[in-house]
């Protein structure tokens, strides 16, 4: 009896010890483990642990045995002893080198389940277990969609318990399916929440044999989101087909991808013949030769304007105006206008208004040549009739000297108001057209009427010329003789200047003169003032012999005025 309670305990003793030294975090390797946990190994042990207690236990030791019997009985009992003690001892001591840290393995298992729940909660879908009955085992609700769905609804609770009856059969319509087919299911439902109806995607996949996982997605705000695209593609689809301005989408390559019916019309192609032409197809060559696309300013995100030729399918070519913009990589949004008949207009005005210049050219000379006339008159017939009629005064005045006081005391008031008749007659004929301009040329008669302004309004007026040369033609002499006495008038009448530059010389092959005062100046981008009578016939002037005419004034800091005409002329 001592022997089987010590083979009993110390059999306890050996699997008590294995078990502790699993549990506690111990695991002998992998084969051993497998070989030791064989119930047909501990149950032999156990059998022949008892055989031998019985044999000690029964049999007669009182009685003699042989030699070769006691052999035969206590080799193979000792054996078995001897196996037993080595195996306990083997499994109670676990040597490090056969065993396996299962602490590692514990924690490795944490942190992955960790893991997975921290994914899980990541997740914006709800998540459901759900068995085959109905009913929800676990769940995980992210905390945005808590407000609207509360947690405490779920646990332990069917479908059919807050789902209305057609939804809580559709949800165990797939729940049966998954569960038979082992195959993944999406559902698309609606339900008021809150007193808002909102939409879902429900993804049934399996989970276990009696259980499916179901993965809920509130997607109100993606079919709102879906909703307003849907909208906006018609809008714009319906802007696109109905719109009046030609429209066409391509690639920097130049070929068509979208054209809309107006596009068509302009060009007279159908659609799908656009759609296999490019846009240089509708170009005229020489003008894409000469003016090639911008595409490198396009493609920065500027928006071109540009006016283009364009054939049609007739063969006629139109002048359209293209608005060009990269809407997308390697996508070209191009608007095209057809302005032929603006810029016949543009021709047609342009070409009136070169008419109404000649014409007002030809009037110019019209009446620089009446001006002529008059001035010569003047200076050849009242002068020289005045001057007659002073010498006539002057010989009356002489026969008559002693014979009539009072006749002698009106003759030198007669004679002093012909000599200021005869002055007005020379100014007149002077402003008219100077004599000086046609005799002595251009430069003397600026310098002479520097200095009789100067003499006449009290304003200090300089003139320097650097011209290499004097002799220019009439045309150029007179316009610029005009521009000049018209640009002292007004220094007399609107500066309040004390002193007026006037400079004359060339440069690049342009006659340029130039009147600068220092008067009080005014606004020159003001549209009221460049279109007074006075300036607007200086710039014809200049104009008329292609050249330029140029104000430059600011309040307080006095005028310039600038005229440029070519040596040509």
């Amino acid at each position: 009896m001592l022997y089987f309670s010590v083979a009993s305990s110390w059999l306890r003793l050996a699997i008590f010890r294995y078990s502790e030294l699993s549990d506690s975090g111990y695991m002998i390797n992998s084969k051993t483990h497998i070989w030791l946990l064989r119930p047909s190994l501990w149950g032999i042990l156990t059998f022949l642990l008892l055989a031998s207690a019985c044999v000690f236990i029964f049999w007669p030791f009182t009685v003699y045995k042989s030699a070769n019997d006691l052999t035969v009985i206590c080799v193979p009992v000792l054996a078995v002893w001897i196996v037993t003690i080595v195996i306990i001892v083997y499994v109670s001591r676990a040597p490090g080198h056969l065993q396996t840290p299962r602490v590692l393995q514990f924690a490795a298992i944490e942190k992955s389940e960790i893991r997975n729940k921290a994914i899980v909660s990541a997740l914006p879908d709800m998540v459901f277990i759900i068995d085959r009955d109905g009913q929800y085992i676990d769940f995980n609700i992210p905390a945005s969609q808590q407000e609207l769905v509360n947690p405490n609804n779920f646990l332990l609770k069917k479908v059919s318990d807050f789902l209305s009856e057609s939804l809580a059969a559709q949800t165990m319509n797939y729940i049966h399916r998954v569960l038979e087919t082992g195959e993944s299911f999406n559902h698309y439902y609606q339900v008021e929440v809150a007193d808002e109806l909102r939409c879902y995607e429900s993804r049934f996949v399996p989970h276990s044999k009696d259980d499916v996982m179901v993965l809920v997605r509130d997607t109100t705000e993606m079919k709102n989101t879906e909703q307003k695209i849907r909208e906006s593609e018609n809008k714009y689809r319906t802007m696109f087909e109905q719109g009046a301005e030609s429209i066409f989408i391509g690639t920097f390559q130049g070929n068509f991808l979208l054209v809309n019916p107006a596009g068509c019309q302009i060009s007279q192609y159908t659609e799908a013949e656009l759609l296999t032409m490019r846009f240089h197809d509708l170009v005229d060559a020489d003008d894409l030769k000469a003016r090639p696309f911008q595409l490198a300013e396009i493609a920065s995100g500027k928006t071109i304007i540009s006016e283009r030729r364009m054939k049609r399918k007739d063969g006629q070519m139109i002048d359209v105006e293209l608005s060009s913009r990269m809407i997308a990589p390697n996508r070209l949004l191009v608007f095209v206008r057809d302005i032929t008949e603006r810029k016949k207009t543009q021709h047609e005005l342009l070409a009136s208004r070169e008419h109404l210049r000649q014409l007002n050219n030809y009037l110019e000379n019209l009446r620089e040549t009446e001006r002529l006339n008059i001035s010569r008159e003047m200076h050849e017939d009242f002068g020289q009739r005045l001057a007659v009629m002073k010498m006539d005064l002057s010989r009356l005045a002489k026969k008559s000297a002693g014979a009539n006081n009072k006749v002698n005391a009106d003759i030198p008031e007669l004679l002093t108001a012909i000599d200021t008749m005869i002055e007005r007659v020379r100014k007149i004929s002077f402003e008219l057209r100077p004599g000086m301009l046609d005799d002595m040329g251009l430069m003397a008669t600026l310098e002479w009427y520097c200095q009789d302004f100067t003499k006449r309004t009290g304003i200090a007026a300089s003139f320097k010329s650097e011209l290499p040369f004097e002799k220019l033609s009439q045309e150029v002499t007179i316009s610029l003789f005009r521009i000049f006495q018209e640009s002292l008038i007004n220094v007399a009448r609107h500066a309040g200047a004390k002193n007026v530059d006037v400079s004359i010389s060339s440069r690049n092959h342009q006659i340029i003169l130039v009147i600068r005062d220092n008067g009080k100046g005014f606004d020159a981008s003001s549209t009221r003032q460049n279109k007074t009578p006075g300036i607007r016939i200086m710039n014809e002037r200049a104009l008329k012999l292609n050249g330029t005419y140029n104000i430059h004034s600011h309040p307080g800091h006095g005028t310039t005025v600038e005229v440029s005409v070519p040596f040509e002329l």
